[in-house]
């Protein structure tokens, strides 16, 4: 009985795994299908990609935003298809996997025959699934198919409207083709108050009758964008024979075109079709326009063929004007790299009286354009990948204020030495305080400088209080300045840890006061400065703009302040502000540097981001630092503080609204810290131009770029806080 009972058995689990191994063949015929059904959406969203880019490079300029944006959508709803095809495929997998007999339950007659059977059925009801959804994807790539064909009638009917206007296109005749190679090309790289915001593109051509130049560009800033494609024909001195540009920005198109003939200038602004013209007498004129930093090229060739000339009548056609343009005689600067010093020359422009702009050149090249009051400056990035710094040596010509010394001190963290400067008074006290001076996030040096921003707070600070008997250190962070390591590299412990090598050097100083060692911080660094003060490694704690949130919260709040200041939509700043806050999980979810992280990555999660602007955030700020401050509650981190501090906060501040420091202050002092000041300055901005004071202060070097008020605030803080009387022995100076 036993032994039929047993015979019956083995031939039901038999059976059961001929039906286990048909139904993983049907899987497996399911998978191959799945799998070439994946392949062939795939190559139909790739031949898609080519029809776009087929119509794109036949597009009319003017109708690039509104094809982008229609393409972005359908690529939006492409990768979320593909996504469900990729889910769909790896529960397939996982099914087969199931199904296939693995050496022990091949041969295991105590498995529960009732237990597989049961699986078998779930699996066939997921493989069915997965099959049935199959067709409904077909489907939808075919829907996505006519959309883009929809797409590029509807496009190539609008390119066939603006044809059978029959008018001939002055614009993209400059705009067209080029024969021949150019003489000098590059790229320029755009910063606003040291932000990265697009870049520029140009060719320098020569023909028969004179110069031809060409550039194309972009940038976004918050909620305002603009592209541009532009031409500008000389003659053999420079003056405008052609100038076209063609560009869309958030409030929409607009062409520019001027044209020289009879001895006037003809020139034409605004929207396409719609077109204002204005006659100039002038017909002798060099161009320099807004927004557009290659003509400046030009501009310094008519300078040098010139022999220094400095009055020239410009175009400056965005505007629709012509305007007196003079040219300052050029002034000896320094440009300073991460390796080396270069000599170099900067040439201001002056418009209608007023400094408007500024070039600096290198060998006969502009390598470099500012824009002062907009905070704007471009560097040929095909010269200088990393940037610049610009050194005057007016500036650092200048003597340092009488009593004072400053010495080079480096320091060597992580195997990395890190550049830095001692600053400090020579006076008769036997001891002296010392404050460490820590620079807002970003690649800043240790003057409080990055290239495009030249603030020089940390060394106006650094000689401020030397000039009241305090000493200071501050060093480059590694990667920037002359420091070695990587800046891209960088995550909030390495910092922290090169910090408190710092600490540790100025403590053994022969004439420090150890008992007198504050760390202060601007910006981000102030959170920097507050993480060293919660451990109790500072005897206080000087803030000056420094947030009370992680950078998304401060980067999400700035971004709808500027909006609502811009009159964006409701719509579209609820777009942006979610945009941004999908950029900000994404690095939460990141593992490793920038270099660890593929494009295609971030274009997955993040299917609005371009190339461009990723590689401007690559540009900004360290992926592993900005991760690590996200974790950072600034609030919870000064509640630790039991040393005493100050607060100072601009009410001008844009980036850190002034309230801020009030909840700094308050969640100090709820925390039981009685000691903490709070001092709002007036007319200042911790980051961008810090208001000077007038012109007649006989310390307006110092308070060109810290105003007096702040620096002063300082000063009487830390002076409570000293006792050591003056006219001790020993001197500083002598002993080091």
């Amino acid at each position: 009985m036993n032994s039929r009972l047993s015979k019956s058995l083995t031939g039901f689990l038999a059976v059961l795994m001929v039906a286990a191994l048909v139904l993983s063949v049907c899987a497996l015929v399911a998978d191959r299908r799945m799998r070439r059904d994946l392949v062939a959406f795939r190559d139909s969203l790739a031949n898609m990609e080519r029809q776009v880019e087929g119509s794109r490079a036949s597009l009319d300029p003017a109708l690039t935003a509104r094809f982008d944006e229609l393409t972005r959508r359908l690529g939006e709803e492409a990768s979320e298809r593909i996504r469900d095809v990729q889910t769909l495929t790896r529960r397939l997998d996982e099914g087969v996997a199931e199904l296939e007999p693995d050496d022990a339950g091949s041969a295991n007659p105590a498995q529960s025959a009732d237990a597989l059977a049961k699986r078998i059925d779930e699996v066939v009801a997921e493989i069915g699934q997965v099959r049935g959804a199959v067709p409904s994807l077909t489907d939808e790539v075919a829907a996505l198919t006519q959309r883009v064909e929809g797409v590029e009638a509807e496009l190539a009917e609008l390119v066939r409207e603006r044809a059978s206007q029959g008018a001939p296109d002055p614009i993209a005749d400059l705009l067209g083709t080029v024969s021949g190679d150019p003489i000098e090309s590059g790229r320029f790289v755009i910063l606003k108050s040291g932000i990265p915001l697009g870049s520029e593109s140009f060719e320098l051509y020569r023909s028969s009758e004179g110069l031809l130049l060409r550039s194309t560009g972009s940038a976004s800033h918050g909620a305002d964008w603009t592209a541009f494609a532009a031409a500008l024909r000389t003659d053999g001195a420079f003056h405008v024979e052609g100038y076209a540009v063609r560009g869309s920005t958030r409030a929409g198109s607009l062409d520019v075109l001027v044209e020289t003939g009879a001895g006037a200038i003809h020139m034409s602004v605004g929207a396409p079709g719609a077109m204002e013209t204005r006659t100039l007498a002038t017909a002798d004129a060099v161009l320099l326009d807004d927004g557009i930093f290659a003509p400046l090229i030009l501009l310094e060739r008519a300078r040098s063929d010139s022999n220094g000339a400095d009055s020239l009548r410009a175009i400056m056609a965005t505007r629709a004007q012509d305007v007196d343009l003079t040219l300052g005689a050029p002034e000896t600067v320094t440009l300073a790299t991460a390796t080396e010093r270069l000599a170099a020359e900067r040439c201001g422009v002056s418009i209608e009286g007023e400094d408007e702009a500024a070039y600096y050149v290198l060998d006969g090249h502009v390598v470099g354009v500012e824009f002062p009051e907009e905070e704007l400056f471009a560097y040929r990035s095909d010269r200088f990948p990393g940037g610049f710094l610009i050194e005057r040596r007016s500036i650092d010509a200048l003597a340092l204020p009488m009593g004072i010394v400053e010495n080079e001190l480096p320091i060597t963290s992580q195997g990395a030495r890190l550049e830095g400067t001692l600053t400090y008074p020579v006076s008769g006290r036997a001891t002296l305080p010392i404050v460490l001076l820590l620079p807002d996030l970003g690649p800043f040096d240790r003057d409080g400088n990055r290239p495009g921003l030249q603030t020089g707070i940390l060394k106006e600070m650094a000689r401020g209080l030397a000039q009241m008997g305090i000493a200071s250190y501050r060093f480059d962070t590694r990667g920037t300045g002359k420091s070695e390591g990587v800046y891209g590299d960088l995550s909030l412990d390495g910092l922290l840890d090169d910090v408190r090598v710092a600490l540790f050097v100025l403590r053994a100083l022969p004439f420090a006061d150890r008992a007198k060692i504050y760390a202060f911080g601007a910006g981000t660094g102030g959170t920097l400065a507050s993480l060293l003060a919660a451990q109790g490694t500072t005897a206080g704690l000087i803030t000056l703009g420094a947030p009370a949130y992680a950078p998304d919260r401060v980067a999400l709040d700035e971004m709808a302040r500027r909006a609502e200041a811009d009159g964006l939509p409701a719509e579209d700043v609820e777009r942006l502000l979610a945009e941004e806050q999908a950029f900000y999980r994404f690095l939460a979810t990141t593992h490793g540097t920038w270099n660890e992280i593929a494009y295609e990555e971030v274009r997955t999660a993040l299917p609005w981001m371009d190339e461009e602007e990723f590689a401007r955030r690559r540009e900004a700020v360290p992926v592993s630092l900005v991760r690590d401050l996200l974790a950072v509650d600034p609030l919870e981190v000064i509640a630790r503080v039991k040393t005493r501090m100050l607060i100072l906060q601009g009410d001008k501040d844009f980036q850190v609204p002034v309230e801020q420091a009030g909840f700094l202050a308050r969640a100090a002092s709820d925390s039981g810290n009685p000691d903490v000041e709070l001092t709002i300055l007036l007319s200042v901005n911790h980051l961008a131009r810090l208001h000077s004071q007038p012109a007649a202060s006989p310390n307006r070097h110092l308070d060109r770029h810290l105003d007096g008020q702040a620096l002063g605030t300082i000063g009487d803080w830390l002076s409570r806080d000293l006792e050591v009387p003056a006219g001790g022995t020993g001197s500083p100076a002598s002993s080091t």
